[in-house]
């Protein structure tokens, strides 16, 4: 089954790319005179024709060695990257989060409200993504279509996350490409100069979307952004342990530890939020970690919990 050219996702398209176009330059190199230089092409291709496989992230693409590399993004992994952003703010933010803080926390979901269980079944259909395609369930929540205006709100809320995270997307790639890794990749380089263009390209991307972030408020839409692009990744493939024993590329877990230190949070109420929601996601993502998110402690002591989870990761994935 190829995915539906009438994708849900379609219609921010633009809207990614204008995310991508204004985030801050490179190396103090701007969009356009990259493009002038012959170091990236001006076109970003979209995929859309993709049969029954994991959805593919995005990569450059050269069809010879004197043509300019091209970055594509794939429709399905589009898909996937909005309907797990949505799904788990929702999940996070009214689930879970808004409980504790009002001491109503019973240590599971509350499914008998309609739009938990609705942002359940679309994390559920997200996560069905990896191995198989199928059309986007047209009674659940997506960018075209709100069933209730809390879930509006929410909507538009991962609209804007949606398009910032998929900036940072491309805007890894990006950093390949001005960076030259490209060209690593086709010579016979030691993992370690491979691992190190990959957390160059992670901190090239992360401060193209954060440099200007002046204080915690600006800086909340765009972590959410980087943190669901890296964790929406455990969908990209069918056996889960990928994700973290990979040989050229750094680890996820790694890479969430490292971005979320570069964010810095200064006020309380973040240092802890974006730590949980890693916490709670891997949780879910890995069952058998069984990491007891229902505990106070990951409330009390987010990064702890963090830290031992990524123990557990690393022992769990060798």
């Amino acid at each position: 089954m190829n995915i539906p050219p009438d994708s849900p996702v379609l219609a921010l398209e633009h809207n990614v790319t204008w995310a991508f176009e204004n985030a801050t330059p490179y190396s103090g190199k701007s969009l356009s005179e990259s493009v002038q230089n012959g170091h990236i092409n001006a076109e970003i291709g979209l995929n859309c024709n993709q049969v029954d496989a994991p959805p593919q992230g995005p990569f450059l693409h050269r069809p010879n060695a004197k043509a300019i590399p091209e970055m594509h993004l794939s429709l399905k992994h589009l898909e996937l990257l909005w309907s797990f952003i949505y799904s788990w703010m929702v999940i996070y933010e009214s689930g879970i989060q808004k409980p504790m803080l009002e001491g109503s926390w019973s240590g599971s979901l509350d499914i008998t409200n309609p739009i938990i269980h609705r942002a359940l079944r679309l994390r559920e259909w997200s996560a069905s993504l990896r191995t198989s395609a199928s059309k986007w369930p047209a009674d659940l929540p997506s960018p075209i279509h709100y069933p209730s205006k809390q879930e509006q709100w929410y909507g538009e809320k991962a609209n804007l996350v949606f398009q910032q995270a998929a900036a940072f997307l491309l805007g890894h790639e990006y950093a390949h490409a001005l960076g030259k890794h490209l060209e690593a990749k086709t010579h016979d380089v030691s993992d370690y100069e491979v691992l190190l263009a990959e957390k160059e390209a992670d901190v090239r991307a992360f401060e193209s979307l954060v440099e200007f972030a002046t204080d915690d408020d600006e800086k909340l839409d765009k972590a959410w952004a980087i943190i669901t692009a890296l964790l929406s990744s455990l969908y990209l493939c069918s056996d889960m342990k990928q994700a973290f024993r990979q040989r050229r590329h750094p680890q996820l877990h790694h890479r969430l530890q490292h971005l979320l230190s570069m964010l810095n949070f200064q006020g309380e109420q973040y240092q802890s939020y974006f730590p949980m929601l890693c916490v709670i996601i891997l949780e879910y993502a890995i069952p058998e970690l069984e990491i007891m998110s229902s505990s106070e402690a990951i409330f009390e002591d987010a990064n702890h919990v963090l830290e031992d989870v990524v123990e557990r990761i690393t022992a769990w994935s060798k």
